[in-house]
This record gives structure tokens, C-alpha cells and sequence, in this order.
């Protein structure tokens, strides 16, 4: 073997140190935005008693010195909500002694690292990220939807980390909200509509449709039997409440023309959506607008449209609309108002 000469093995060892711009600029961004979210969090949480949030920091407080078998039953009494592992985890943080705002604070920190990661491996420019972490719908994770945040870092992780892992967080994800299985119907049909026929035939593309298939239909199964009353408890609660305003249908609207903008086909773009229709006249427009945008999100990317001036436009919108939620958050303790 050859022996390397000491100035060439130094400036090989320089290279193996060396960042590129475009890594530092993400690093720094993580970073920066990272501790923004801690501190930003604690103001935030510590006005946000109102609303969702009562149920929840209740549930917290009985968590402390509570069985590990009662965390189940806990959960349902205070939240009515069944996942198991958001219980669980916050089970753990309430008897090491975290008050919730810190234990939530530093989740919302992990949150803003994974989201930042997966973005930066979609090719993305640090002024998407920006944007995404001052959007309504990221606020909303961070301070009121707690338990759909830990299942979207989850969901994060499927496309920051590599290919071998995706599965495991894919699989974990709905068990910290099962309000996943809309995000994964709607990203199953719209990957199906996107293969031609000639695909289908392919072992390389049937063996992986069909293993999903199987693993959806016996995840489904799983979650029916060991979950369905609370679940089925939750759906007619929200069914009943739900109220649909020329707002939540101009979102919607918003959203398909976005997307059509972005070079969607129409088809294409109703198998992606289907599921979401669905969402919405069972779950509401509010909770399931989200899934909407994520949606359109995870296609920009793949269609390599993230700086299309078009989904600017829709981030901006989102990241303007973030003012009136925190100002309902300081004003009344409740960012639904």
C-alpha cells in the first residue's frame, strides 16, 4: 500500500473536518431556531391553561406517582384519547421529575431538529425551513396538539434518517396518533395513482405495494380491536361539533389549486386527497387541514417545488396566520378562539 505523503495526509484530514456552506447554514439554522422553539415554548405554554391544554396539563399532574398500569386509564379519563405510547413517554418524564412545560419544551426542540434534518435531506433552502417553523399548523403542534406532534417526530424521522429505519417510525407513528392512518391512506393512494400499469407488474414495485398493504390491513385491525370504542367515541364527538365555514372550505380550495400550480395531476392529485375529504366531513376541517398541508408539503418536495414562488405564497399565508394564535394564546390562554 502505497504511503501517503504528510502534506497530502493532512489536507485529507483538513477535507474529513471541513463543512460546506450549505451544511453550515442548516446547522446554524437548526440551532438558532432550536432554542427559539425552548424559550418560545415556555412563554407560550405557560399562558396556554384554557382549551385543550386544562384536560391535558390535568392528565400530566395525576401522572406523577400514578402506577404504570393506570396510565391507560388515566389517559382516557382525562384526554379521551387511547395511543399508547404518547401515555406512556409522558408517564416517564412525569415521574423523573419534569414539570410539563419543560418535558413539552424539549420535545418541541426535538420536533424542530427532525423536521429541520428531514428538510435539509429533501434538498430544501434554509428560507423554507424558516418559514415552516413560524407556520400555524407547526405553532399548533408545539403548544395545543401535543399528542399529534410526538407521531409527526415520528413521521419526520421516516424521511431524515436512512431508508432501514423508516419502517420502524412509520409504525410507531400512529401509536402516538392514530390520526395518521389519514396522512398514510392519503400518501398510499396518491403513490398508487402515480405508478402506471406497466409498474404494477414489476416485483420491484408488487412485492413492496403488497407488503404495505398486508402491514396497513393488520395495523388497521390491531388498532379497531384494541382501540375502536375510544376511537369510535372521538369520531361521533367530532361529528357533532364540527362546523364548516367558507374559511375551512377556502383552505381546502387553496390547498388543490397550490398543488395543481405545483404540476399535479388532477388525478393524480384526487387519490392524494380522497382520504382527507373523508378526514374532514368525519373529523372536521380543522384537525384535518393540517393533514392537508402536510400533504401538499411532502409533494412539493418530491416534485422539487419547494421555492415555487406559489408555495411561498402558501408558507407566508400560514406563517402570517401564526400572529392571531399566539395573540388568542397570550390574550385568553387558548389559541382556539
Amino acid at each position: 500500500m502505497k504511503k501517503l505523503s504528510p502534506e497530502l495526509f493532512i489536507e485529507r484530514k483538513k477535507s474529513a473536518f471541513t463543512i460546506g456552506k450549505r451544511d453550515f447554514r442548516w446547522i446554524a439554522l437548526i440551532v438558532l431556531l432550536s432554542i427559539l422553539t425552548y424559550y418560545a415554548s415556555q412563554v407560550l405554554l405557560a399562558h396556554y391553561i384554557n382549551g385543550d391544554q386544562f384536560y391535558y396539563n390535568n392528565f400530566y399532574l395525576a401522572l406523577k406517582q400514578a402506577p404504570l398500569a393506570r396510565v391507560m386509564e388515566l389517559q382516557l379519563v382525562h384526554t379521551g384519547s387511547a395511543e399508547p405510547l404518547y401515555g406512556y413517554i409522558s408517564w416517564l418524564f412525569a415521574n423523573m421529575g419534569f414539570e410539563k412545560n419543560t418535558y413539552i419544551a424539549l420535545t418541541n426542540v426535538l420536533f424542530t431538529v427532525v423536521v429541520g434534518l428531514a428538510l435539509k435531506k429533501s434538498g430544501a433552502e434554509p428560507i423554507v425551513f424558516l418559514l415552516l417553523a413560524t407556520n400555524f399548523y407547526f405553532v399548533v403542534l408545539l403548544t395545543s396538539a401535543e399528542r399529534l406532534k410526538f407521531a409527526y417526530i415520528c413521521f419526520a424521522l421516516v424521511f431524515a434518517l436512512p431508508a432501514k429505519t423508516r419502517i420502524v417510525f412509520a409504525l410507531i407513528a400512529p401509536l402516538f396518533h392514530f390520526q395518521m392512518l389519514v396522512n398514510y391512506a392519503s400518501l398510499f393512494l396518491g403513490r398508487l395513482a402515480e405508478l402506471r400499469a406497466k409498474d404494477l407488474k414489476k416485483k420491484s414495485t408488487l412485492l413492496p405495494l403488497t407488503t404495505l398493504t398486508i402491514i396497513a390491513a393488520f395495523s388497521a385491525k390491531y388498532v379497531v380491536d384494541s382501540f375502536g370504542d375510544p376511537i369510535f367515541d372521538k369520531f361521533e364527538h367530532y361529528s357533532s361539533i364540527q362546523i364548516f365555514t367558507l374559511d375551512d372550505i377556502s383552505k381546502v380550495i387553496g390547498l388543490i389549486i397550490v398543488s395543481l400550480a405545483l404540476g399535479v395531476r388532477f388525478s393524480i392529485l384526487f387519490a392524494y386527497m380522497f382520504p382527507i375529504a373523508v378526514g374532514v366531513v368525519i373529523l372536521g376541517p380543522e384537525r384535518v387541514n393540517m393533514i392537508g398541508f402536510v400533504t401538499v408539503l411532502l409533494v412539493a418536495a418530491k416534485v422539487d417545488k419547494l421555492m415555487n414562488p406559489i408555495f411561498l405564497i402558501l408558507l407566508s399565508y400560514f406563517s402570517f396566520k401564526t400572529i392571531g394564535f399566539v395573540g388568542n394564546i397570550l390574550t385568553h390562554g387558548n389559541g382556539f378562539v
